[in-house]
């Protein structure tokens, strides 16, 4: 692992830190690049993405704080010490996600529109802070006796590199949304889509996360990341306009056709 990528004389270069800054940088170009070629504003555009930011970093150091409660009691300027670790996934995604709202209702542009360009963006970003996760050696899996398990610091055994799976499950999803914003024919599917996917990942990870947050004996990440899903898949189906009645009526004449013929 490589925590300190290298000392600046009294300061320390932290992983973490580095990638953290270097996905956002990428993120914002990408909302630059997107936004202006829709016809936004690049200064507000980057406005946005100042504000975004303020927003995960606040809501991620948040929502680990208050899980952890402990971990700051005897240092409460520890809060501040964001560069060496400590910040929620799905802390960032709620205040990334209020930031979002409040900025785009203030200039009366379509929410739905630029979220697909954000959620693509938070994509890259996401990738390439997995990166920095790793080599902080934050996050870290389960004990594995299989050939990729890797050494952490100041850890027992070989560990899944559950930052490494996100990673690469983040990089295809990247692509696959890139392709779903060339074919939809409505706003908000990439972005919907894009919280599926990531979810999704988020809760298979979380099986061979080591260092999970616990709340009543289930994993809260977990649990949050099968709510996200399943309400974004709702709202996705929900936005395609279907008819759930006659959406019903046809699984269960599907159903009942199989049903018959394996009984025939």
């Amino acid at each position: 692992m490589l925590p300190i990528i290298f000392d600046i004389g009294p300061v320390a270069i932290r992983s973490f830190g580095l990638f953290l800054t270097l996905g956002y940088l990428l993120g914002t170009f990408f909302v630059w690049r997107e936004g202006r070629k829709q016809g936004y504003n690049e200064e507000k555009l980057l406005d946005l993405c100042i504000l975004i930011l303020i927003g995960s970093l606040v809501g991620a150091r948040l929502y680990f704080v208050a899980f952890n409660t402990e971990a700051f009691r005897d240092d409460f300027l520890r809060i501040f010490a964001i560069w060496s670790g400590g910040l929620s996934f799905h802390g960032s995604i709620l205040g990334g996600l209020l930031a979002l709202y409040l900025y785009t209702k203030r200039r009366k542009w379509p929410f739905f529109q630029v979220a697909d360009i954000v959620a693509t963006a938070a994509t890259i970003a996401f990738v390439i802070g997995r990166i920095g996760s790793f080599l902080a050696g934050t996050e870290i899996g389960v004990e594995t006796s299989l050939l990729f398990g890797v050494k952490f610091i100041g850890e027992i055994g070989k560990r899944h590199p559950t930052q490494l799976y996100e990673a690469a499950l983040g990089l295809a999803t990247f692509f696959v949304l890139r392709k779903i914003d060339k074919v939809k024919n409505k706003s908000g599917v990439t972005f919907l889509s894009a919280i599926i996917f990531i979810e999704v990942i988020r809760f298979l990870v979380e099986f061979l996360r080591a260092d999970s947050t616990y709340f009543l004996n289930f994993k809260v990440d977990q649990v949050l990341a099968l709510l996200l899903a399943i309400s974004s898949l709702i709202a996705l189906y929900l936005q395609r306009e279907r008819n759930l009645k006659e959406d019903f009526q046809i699984l269960t004449a599907v159903f009942n056709n199989k049903f018959l013929r394996r009984r025939s």
